[in-house]
């Protein structure tokens, strides 16, 4: 009898058959024999019904989980629960928490290695939505008829339940598959009535997908940017999934751009064919073996003989769902090399990436890739080996890192001085941004609109996403959250006075019902124009500034002609200022320093920051998608306001006039960052050590100049 050869189900070792020879009484040839014919027999029920059987990487798990998937294959259900004690639905949801994900995703994009099984994945879950759902709609895509009539159509065949391949035809079926030419116009219906159905890119999206109201996509290698689009409206109306599998041979084009621009890496391992420490490469590690095992099955193969170790051992995956990491493994011991991101979430709560590695396939023979791949570069081997996708320099802030410069809003210091900055709208939404700086770091905790709900409105959309446009060196395109809400003056002002938690809004607040607030009630203006954030607030803002371009611009308002600058301040209750112009190239430098000294921050919830410091190239100019947000945090550094470099804030006493929680600093020259807030002139005492009392006691206006007494540089005022 010829024994069948295969990747994971290896032939029985010489300590497997002395095992079964000693717990069966017989001899070793015979042990061996028994062994062999039940690997035989098991790898002839795989061949007969892979849909229900056979091997299922633990990544694929990972990536199930993350989009909500209701179904598991039976066999890799069953080895679940025994090895966590959890059935499908608790361990994915498990999983999810794990990757610190808030709600499963829409979307996903599969970045696969060479041989890394992308396409068996995206086959085997088209097949499952098939089988599982009644009725419906799933897709299937690739770049031409022949293409996926070579690589997709197979899989997808190869998947299918094997009593739908012994029978063709039903009353309401028809599936019919011939190899090299596919399905019968590369479509088939399956007895649960759904429709499974193939386009091309080399078509028109808009008329390839005219009536296509599906619940699942699947679009494989180089799928164009128009047509994520298109499917994207095509599979909203059904609440669908969309799944991507890619092999980034040509980069970081548009379409990944889309996903990992602002995107978080929440899991990665380490590339132990990537070292930084100038040492050799471990391939055998890289495929979960020893260095004997590796050397063995290269005799194995070598000789004809059928392996007695598997081509791979993948990551632990299932692993994750308890947040353990694998163990180093002797080798690397004090080694460093690069981490392959695994895991990431995208700047859109809905989308996501998993990164298939070449060892998470044993069928794509990984060994074998490894050893011709490991002497064409690094950066071949992260695409080829990891599928990792390097980022064009073209952007502005090489330096930005979301998993080092993005923070929990949790983690953003209570105390700092804060300052708020508003880039006024021309046709679309105001633009603001709160920044707070400590010594330590600057930290944007805020922006508007933001990924929160404004009362009236709801959850707004992205101000900004990913264009196609000159090979995607851009700024991006605006979105839907940038569109106008149509809010005048004091809307704004209502805004600011929610958000900061004005003591004028949070009563007036009290006195309304829930569901007219939910609704966009707001005051009267006359009550609106009487707030004023002397009369006392949760969040203390020291100073707030505007574009002085449109600040600048006059607006005839009766016989009067008043800038916007007036008219924002005649609001009553807050004051703005014009912030400083000069070379856009000084404060981009300034931004990209502090990135460099990793002392800017973005909060995780400020998504159209964090999309603009990894998207803007400034190729847009002016009109640059995300530029209205590089722009303040440009004025934030161009004024000077950032406590990081050097400031060695001294702590002070009592304020009189006022009780109120917090801290706040005295920096730059004398000029007052914070301390009271509004234009109250307040005094101080100092603690500073040696001064006798009247050179410690200070006279001050938040936000102005130092009346008298001092002006040290770098004094922090403690409130008691």
């Amino acid at each position: 009898m010829a024994w069948t050869g295969d990747a994971w189900w290896v032939g029985p070792s010489g300590e497997a058959i002395r095992a079964r020879a000693e717990a069966r009484g017989v001899e070793p040839a015979a042990a061996a024999l028994e062994l062999l014919e039940a690997r035989e027999k098991w790898l002839q029920a795989i061949e007969e019904d892979p849909y229900r059987l056979g091997f299922v990487p633990s990544i694929w798990l990972v990536a199930w989980a993350m989009v909500d998937w209701p179904w598991c294959p039976e066999a890799s259900a069953r080895a679940l629960a025994k090895r966590t004690g959890l059935d499908w639905p608790g361990w994915k949801a498990r999983c999810r928490e794990a990757l610190g994900m808030k709600i499963p995703v829409r979307d996903l994009l599969v970045m696969g290695a060479n041989r890394s099984g992308k396409t068996d994945f995206g086959a085997k879950s088209t097949q499952m939505w098939a089988a599982e759902m009644s009725g419906g709609m799933a897709l299937f895509l690739a770049q031409q008829f022949q293409q996926s009539a070579l690589t997709v159509q197979p899989r997808l065949w190869h998947y299918m339940p094997g009593e739908w391949k012994r029978k063709h035809m039903g009353d309401d079926w028809y599936v019919h598959y011939k190899d090299l030419k596919g399905f019968s116009d590369a479509q088939f219906q399956v007895p649960t009535g759904t429709k499974v159905v193939g386009k091309f890119y080399s078509q028109e999206p808009k008329d390839a997908l005219i009536g296509c109201e599906a619940g699942w996509a699947w679009a494989d290698e180089l799928v164009p940017e128009e047509w994520v689009s298109e499917l994207g409206r095509r599979l909203a109306s059904r609440k669908g999934k969309m799944l991507l599998t890619f092999t980034p041979i040509e980069g970081y084009t548009p379409v990944v751009k889309g996903f990992l621009d602002g995107a978080r890496v929440m899991r990665s391992s380490p590339a132990y064919l990537l070292p930084r420490d100038g040492g050799e490469q471990l391939p055998w590690v890289a495929v979960g073996l020893t260095r004997e095992e590796w050397r063995a099955r290269a005799a194995e193969v070598r000789a004809g003989r059928l392996p007695t170790v598997p081509a791979s051992r993948p990551e632990d995956c299932l692993a994750w769902a308890d947040g353990e990491a694998p163990a180093e493994p002797p080798e690397a011991a004090g080694r460093v090399f690069e981490r392959a991101p695994r895991v990431a979430l995208c700047m859109d709560p809905h989308k996501a990436v998993v990164w298939f590695q070449t060892s998470d396939n044993p069928y794509g023979d990984p060994s074998e890739l490894i050893s011709r791949e490991m002497g064409t570069g690094a950066e071949r081997v992260r695409k080829v080996l990891y599928g990792i996708a390097t980022k064009s320099r073209s952007c502005k802030f090489a330096e930005y890192d979301e998993n080092r410069h993005t923070v929990a809003d949790a983690a953003v210091p209570a105390l700092g001085i804060n300052y708020c900055f508003l880039d006024p709208g021309g046709g679309r939404n105001d633009a603001l941004t709160w920044i707070r700086t400590t010594p330590e770091g600057d930290y944007v905790y805020r922006e508007w609109p933001g990924s929160y709900r404004v009362f009236g409105v709801g959850v707004p959309a992205p101000w900004a996403k990913t264009s196609g446009r000159r090979g995607g060196i851009n700024d991006g395109e605006r979105d839907e959250g940038a569109e106008s809400f149509g809010f005048g003056f004091l809307r704004m002002k209502y805004e600011v006075a929610r958000l900061e938690g004005w003591a004028d809004w949070e009563k007036w607040a009290r006195d309304v019902e829930r569901g007219d607030l939910e609704d966009g009630r707001t005051p009267d203006e006359e009550e609106m124009e009487e707030w004023d954030e002397e009369n006392g607030a949760r969040e203390r803002i020291a100073a707030r500034w505007m574009d002085s371009r449109p600040a600048a611009q006059g607006r005839q308002m009766g016989m009067e002609v008043q800038t916007l600058l007036d008219l924002w301040n005649a609001c009553g209750g807050w004051d703005w200022q014009t912030a400083p112009g000069g070379a856009i190239e000084e404060g981009e430098g300034m931004i990209q320093k502090a990135l460099a000294d990793g002392t800017l921050h973005v909060a995780e919830s400020c998504r159209n920051v964090r999309f603009a410091l990894a998207t803007y190239t400034g190729k847009d100019g002016q009109k640059g998608a995300v530029k209205d947000w590089i722009d303040m945090l440009r004025w934030f550094y161009k004024l000077g306001l950032s406590l990081c470099g050097g400031v060695d804030p001294l702590e002070v006493g009592r304020v009189w006039g006022r009780e109120a929680p917090g801290a706040a600093w005295v920096a730059n020259r004398g000029r007052v960052m914070a301390g009271g807030g509004g234009r109250r002139e307040m005094a101080v005492m100092s603690r500073r050590q040696g001064l006798p009392p009247e050179q410690n006691r200070m006279t001050m206006r938040a936000g102005g100049r130092v009346l008298a007494g001092g002006g040290q540089r770098g004094m922090r005022m403690k409130w008691r």
